[in-house]
């Protein structure tokens, strides 16, 4: 892993922002790659989401697909 500093020299607060930085361009470039309408169009038409009345509103299962590949 290359920084642009060393790691002494940059304060914690401005690795963490070069790392979080770092991951959500990555986020970012997957998101712009992937056309999400054709998985999502499948996902939709096998997940069955609960339908009680009380409760919380259940997690979009494009949500969950998406959760699941950072997970890998």
């Amino acid at each position: 892993m290359k920084h642009t500093k060393t790691l002494s020299a940059m304060s914690f607060s401005a690795y963490d922002v070069e790392r979080r930085t770092r991951k959500g361009s990555f986020y970012a470039q997957v998101d712009t790659i992937i056309d999400w309408n054709p998985i999502s169009a499948i996902i939709d038409k096998h997940y069955q989401k609960g339908l009680s009345a009380s409760g919380e509103k259940p997690y979009d299962g494009l949500l969950l697909f998406k959760m699941l590949l950072i997970g890998m």
